[in-house]
């Protein structure tokens, strides 16, 4: 019967670890996730930027080249 309290402790005391660990885990992702959203973000922003600079320069009579006018494209 002490043995048993005893391993039954001890498996309360590994699940709150275990537990404690998902939360830090979660945290840390959720952290990294808002991260990569805002890079997200910054790139769509200057893709965006660097279209309207392309297509602005096309439209002055400045020849695109054949990879100015496929990154158009994407």
């Amino acid at each position: 019967q002490m043995r048993n309290r005893d391993a039954a402790v001890k498996s309360r005391e590994r699940k709150k670890m275990y537990v404690k660990n998902l939360e830090t885990k979660s945290r840390y992702f959720e952290g990294e996730c808002r991260r990569l959203e805002h890079l997200l973000q910054c790139c769509y922003a200057e893709n965006h930027a660097l279209r309207f600079c392309l297509q602005s320069r096309g439209a002055f009579g400045a020849p695109m080249t054949m990879q100015e006018s496929a990154v158009l494209l994407l």
